[in-house]
């Protein structure tokens, strides 16, 4: 049967970039076709999909790096870690004595790798050393990693696509109202509302599932018996 990884459409390709990227250009195709040339036009099938993959593809990046850019930092990181999990707010911004010092901080599993691994972050993140740990050491445990993060990215993209969609929907109604148009209207700001917050769950899952992983591996690898085996065992 064949798999998307067949293309060389890794998971978090397919669910983070194409779906919401076809979502959105499919969601414009009236307004493009409108406004563009007819010599511009696809005139087979073949092309037509082509052409919408290849869009798809394109919007669905920039959908991604604007997701990136708005909802990773003002939304998750500012927003909904502080108010949701504090605790582990705390550990990311302690250090040292502060750390051991806070009763709820020190019990979070970002301080548990802090303080009690080796792990070492120059350079980039606990998050991002954590990752590629689990990824040469559970290969299991970073596919279904991979699984969670393809998801929020996918609502994460999505919070946009519904976006556009209340918008286009409430301009329609300016000119000629119709409730139906106003209640889809409704619908799609409370499916960017609900794919905002499933986009923070996800990633808080995947977060606590990496951390997880990679203190497992840890705590595994302490156990091993040092020194060679002895023969025949």
């Amino acid at each position: 049967m064949t798999k998307p990884s067949d293309f060389f459409v890794g998971v978090v390709d397919f669910f983070a970039i194409l779906l919401p990227g076809g979502a959105l250009v499919y969601l414009l195709r009236p307004f493009l076709i409108n406004n563009v040339p007819n010599d511009w036009l696809p005139t087979t099938s073949t092309q037509s999909w082509i052409l919408f993959l290849v869009l798809a593809y394109i919007v669905g990046h920039l959908l991604h790096a604007l997701g990136s850019f708005l909802l990773d930092d003002f939304v998750y990181q500012k927003f909904y870690l502080p108010r949701c999990k504090p605790s582990h707010a705390r550990a990311a911004k302690l250090v040292g004595d502060a750390l051991r010092n806070d009763e709820d901080a020190v019990k979070t599993l970002l301080a548990r790798v802090r303080l009690n691994t080796k792990a070492n972050s120059t350079g980039t993140s606990y998050y991002d050393w954590c990752l590629s740990d689990i990824r040469v050491a559970r290969p299991a445990g970073a596919a279904e990693v991979d699984r969670l993060q393809a998801d929020s990215k996918f609502f994460r993209s999505m919070v946009f696509v519904f976006l556009a969609a209340a918008l286009v929907s409430f301009g329609a109604t300016l000119f000629t109202f119709r409730p139906a148009l106003a209640v889809f209207s409704i619908g799609m700001l409370a499916l960017t509302i609900f794919a905002i917050w499933r986009f923070c769950e996800l990633r808080w899952t995947a977060t606590k599932r990496v951390y997880e992983q990679y203190l497992l591996n840890s705590q595994h690898s302490s156990e091993k018996p040092k020194g060679d085996l002895p023969k025949g065992s």
